[in-house]
């Protein structure tokens, strides 16, 4: 059921399934309705980078849970019977959480380790809610939602495990993962839901390897402008595809393309 609020206490599995515009949801809508609609059916199994990010998550802005919902796997030969017996067990009295192998575990402790002994990263969340999920309504009445990482009055806080978080690598992470347009739609949703603009939306951005370094950034207007635009372009797509024959793919109409210009040939060769 959808009815417009802030809340901090839905779970992550009753979030997902609301049927609303996302950022998420929008990523798969700029390529077509019929990929929209098949993650939704079918969604993607999660990958170890994911399963990694899932847990530095949890470790970070909700530590108290990280106990009951995630299990650091013993190290074992599983190719022998004897290890592969002790994990099928350790699977079993496990069951429901995330498990991950014991080098995966100690390095989301020290991922989230890392983030709370930087200063301004530990600043930023503190006096705020973990996991709090918004619904809100466009102005023509499309329904919308975000689950905000870390929610504090100024504003908005996000956490992203990345490869290279130096300022020039995470741009082209932003970019190349559409996170201007998440945080686009986030702040549109704290404007609905609020009354007043945020002061800000903040990236913290901690690298996956050693010696997990941290950056800390917002975005610029032109590229907040460029995430609305595509937002928008999103709920376009959203729109369109409620319609009963709106979920197709690409145009069945034949177009001419181009190849990129870098791999163009110089005429004159």
């Amino acid at each position: 059921m959808f009815k417009v609020g802030v809340y901090s206490d839905m779970t992550a599995p009753n979030y997902h399934a609301i049927d609303a515009l996302s950022a998420s949801g929008a990523k798969h809508l700029l390529r077509s309705a019929a990929h929209y609609l098949a993650q939704k059916e079918h969604p993607m199994q999660p990958t170890a980078a994911m399963r990694l990010g899932t847990a530095v998550h949890t470790m970070i802005l909700e530590p108290e849970k990280a106990d009951i919902e995630i299990a650091r796997a013993p190290k074992l030969d599983k190719r022998t019977k004897v290890g592969k017996e002790t994990f099928e067990l350790f699977e079993r009295e496990n069951a429901g959480k995330l498990i991950l192998d014991a080098d995966a575990y100690d390095k989301a402790a020290a991922i989230a380790d890392a983030v709370y002994k930087h200063p301004q990263a530990r600043e930023l969340l503190k006096d705020g809610q973990s996991e709090v999920s918004m619904l809100w309504e466009a102005h023509d009445g499309l329904p919308c939602k975000a689950r905000f990482d870390y929610y504090r009055g100024d504003g908005i806080v996000d956490i992203k495990t990345t490869q290279d978080a130096s300022p020039d690598g995470f741009a082209r992470n932003i970019a190349s993962l559409k996170y201007h347009m998440q945080a686009a739609h986030y702040l549109q949703g704290y404007r609905e839901l609020t009354g007043w603009d945020a002061d800000h939306f903040t990236f913290v951005a901690v690298e996956n390897e050693p010696p997990y370094a941290i950056g800390i950034y917002r975005l610029d207007e032109p590229s907040l402008m460029s995430g609305r635009m595509l937002m928008e372009k999103a709920a376009m797509a959203y729109r369109q595809a409620k319609h009963p024959a709106g979920w197709h793919g690409y145009s069945t109409d034949i177009q001419t393309i181009s190849v990129p210009s870098w791999a163009l040939l110089d005429p004159s060769w």
